[in-house]
């Protein structure tokens, strides 16, 4: 089973997370919680570097990527840690604390390079036990292995890929890596979260905005025009004709010529019924646009309650999401300090000071 799927197990989906930077960090954070909880165990992770040329300026560790030095060897007896002010005293054979073939010494300077008194040569050798740190191995997902990688030092090929990472520590690089991208994906919530629907209006932004007003053309013209002659037609005083001719309703009805009033009549209800056809015209066509702009407007609000609701289900999702996040972080880092205490880290909590050397 790969380092990855197990951290999904308390993660859940990893896709699109940058796993591969969460075990690094994971396994140098492992590395100072080691150091801290329990020292002890630290040789258990150590690359014995072997030195068998003269080493001069020293052994750079920053650049050699080691995250710290176990124990230094010389000629098979224990060199003793000094502190880098004491470099001079080491080699001064008039002081106490010069370094001799049966008591040799070591400083780190502040440059991180490491030293050994007596210095070391071809026959007199040396073994420098190193932690490399997460840039100096390699990970390998699918293998589940934490190899320390090759490298060639002072004359010595180093071409082989060790493992010094014990089994037991992985399960640690796990959860705590599983906890960087449970806090990756926590960090994610804040950028989906918007704080109102101004902040995030994509939904809505899909639904294309709606043109109520109705736009017309009254026909006042021929409207105007069959009015006007139905009232000349009705009470008009002069001619109607231009020709002198008194054709009004009214006019006929003063001459007692019935059937002439009868006949006006009739002209007066057929321009009084084009008015009326050419406002029902009118009507219809209004109610025709009035209907059509009110479908699209219930279409519209039909599509706003779509995403309403589309938008409150997003909402209870990642409330749903967070929650469980939230609660996988704090079972982690539960299975963390349980896991330290049972490595012998009594109370130490698995928030160490870490850095290189």
């Amino acid at each position: 089973m790969a380092f990855t799927t197990k951290i999904a197990s308390y993660a859940g989906v990893i896709t699109g997370l940058d796993a591969t930077n969460a075990l690094r960090v994971a396994v140098d954070h492992t590395l100072g919680v080691v150091k801290k909880a329990n020292p002890m165990v630290l040789s258990q992770f150590s690359h014995a570097v072997r030195v068998e040329l003269t080493m001069g300026t020293g052994y750079n560790l920053r650049d050699s990527n080691v995250f710290d030095v176990v124990k230094v060897e010389r000629e098979s007896r224990i060199a003793q840690p000094v502190s880098p002010e004491t470099i001079y005293q080491v080699q001064d054979s008039a002081s106490i604390y010069y370094a001799q073939e049966y008591s040799p010494a070591y400083t780190i300077d502040f440059e991180s390079n490491l030293r050994i008194f007596p210095d070391t040569s071809a026959t007199k050798k040396a073994k420098i036990y190193v932690i490399f740190d997460s840039n100096g191995k390699t990970i390998d997902d699918n293998a589940e292995t934490i190899k320390d990688n090759a490298y060639n030092l002072y004359g010595v090929n180093y071409s082989v890929l060790v493992e010094k990472f014990p089994d037991i520590w992985k399960d640690y690089v796990i959860l705590h890596a599983s906890e960087l991208l449970l806090l990756e994906k926590m960090v994610d919530f804040s950028k989906k979260l918007p704080t109102d629907l101004d902040a995030d209006t994509t939904l809505f932004d899909q639904i294309a905005d709606v043109a109520l007003s109705i736009t017309y053309t009254f026909p006042s013209v021929d409207y105007q025009d069959a009015l006007d002659k139905a009232k000349s037609l009705m009470d008009s005083t002069g001619s109607i004709g231009g020709d002198g001719t008194v054709l009004s309703a009214q006019q006929w009805l003063e001459d007692e010529d019935e059937d002439m009033v009868r006949s006006t009549l009739e002209a007066v209800q057929a321009e009084l019924g084009r008015a009326g056809a050419i406002l029902g015209e009118f009507n219809a066509e209004i109610n025709a646009k009035v209907t059509q702009k009110s479908q699209v407007l219930q279409e519209f609000q039909a599509n706003i309650q779509k995403k309403m609701g589309l938008y409150d289900k997003i909402i209870q999702k990642l409330s749903t999401d967070y929650q469980w996040v939230a609660s996988q972080i704090q079972l982690v880092q539960a299975k963390k300090q349980e896991f330290i205490q049972a490595q012998g880290g009594g109370g130490m909590s698995d928030n160490p000071e870490e850095g290189q050397i």
